[in-house]
């Protein structure tokens, strides 16, 4: 191949990537696989209308669209095969009503950091399918009881950091049937209107408590405290077994012979009593003392000093009147 053919080869090749350049750069999203889009930070304002029909994922986050815009609706509504839409980072002071209307496969949607003031009470018309909420992060005053209508799978509703002062009684009947709700860093006020906020929490976290991963912490309880009580009467059966074995090895049992029991049998009720010539010699020391000793045990009996003696020695006393 000549030099003129080899330039001609290369300046075709470099024609084709600046074209393509050029392509990428008028493109505001990039396609994956024909079913994700992701358009974040294009500096857009309107919903880009060359996007393919069958997307599942479409990521609208850092951008300027305006979600008032008549066009962005209908560029939404053709898309009704999303799954999850990303619009975080907007510019939405107001959310109109019906705009995710023809979504009924939606399924996550993320309205964060929108900078939202008003929330259309019809606003997610025909989310039929809608699990996930975001709406956090955003200027929320006031909620109306019939803003989740249409949204009967909701599982997951995340309205913190607003502007919200109370909820009404009817919204609260809405959370109930909602797994999770966060609700902190919001203006609340707290007056008699918060009350039944303030009890629906206190009740919804007293039921929560105990039925974490449906309730399976008092499985693995018993099933620690059976374990336990196992082990601790293997160790005392152990311990028992151990002190038996060592009592059976250190006593031993013979039988006696027969002569050996009668004569054992024999010195038990044997008493060595004193013989009879004993027995009187000991009474007759006791009743016949031996001769030379004093018969006097100590003792002055009643009559030892005699009467007529004491008289004796007496002086009379003659009385003379």
């Amino acid at each position: 191949m000549s030099i003129i053919g080899l330039q001609c080869v290369g300046l075709v090749t470099f024609s084709m990537g600046c074209l393509l350049a050029v392509i990428q750069a008028m493109t505001p999203c990039e396609i994956l696989n024909e079913a994700s889009a992701i358009c974040t930070g294009r500096n857009l304002t309107r919903v880009p209308k060359d996007l393919p029909t069958n997307l599942t994922h479409l990521d609208l986050s850092g951008n300027s669209v305006d979600a008032t815009d008549l066009g962005n609706n209908r560029g939404l509504w053709a898309l009704r095969d999303l799954v999850v839409l990303n619009l975080s980072n907007n510019n939405m002071p107001t959310l109109p009503p019906e705009i995710f209307m023809n979504l009924k496969k939606l399924k996550v949607l993320d309205l964060s950091h929108c900078k939202i003031d008003l929330l259309h009470p019809k606003a997610f018309k025909g989310l039929l399918s809608l699990k996930i909420l975001m709406l956090n992060n955003n200027r929320i005053k006031n909620l109306a009881t019939q803003f989740l209508s249409d949204a009967q799978e909701l599982s997951t509703l995340n309205l913190a950091n607003n502007k919200l002062t109370t909820v009404t009684i009817q919204l609260l009947e809405k959370f109930e049937r909602i797994h999770e709700v966060q609700l902190q860093r919001n203006s609340w006020v707290c007056d008699c209107n918060l009350y039944p906020l303030q009890k629906w929490l206190m009740l919804r976290f007293a039921s929560d408590a105990p039925q974490a991963e449906g309730g399976k912490e008092w499985y693995y309880l018993i099933g620690v405290l059976v374990i336990a009580i196992a082990f601790s009467a293997l160790i005392a059966i152990g311990v028992k077994f151990k002190l038996f074995h060592k009592y059976l090895t250190s006593y031993s049992h013979q039988l006696l012979p027969e002569q050996d029991a009668i004569s054992q049998d024999h010195d038990i009720f044997n008493v060595n009593l004193p013989r009879t010539s004993e027995l009187e010699n000991i009474r007759d020391t006791t009743m016949y003392p031996p001769h030379g000793l004093d018969e006097d045990d100590g003792y002055i009996e009643d009559n030892y000093i005699q009467t007529e003696v004491k008289a004796e020695d007496e002086p009379e006393m003659h009385v003379s009147i």
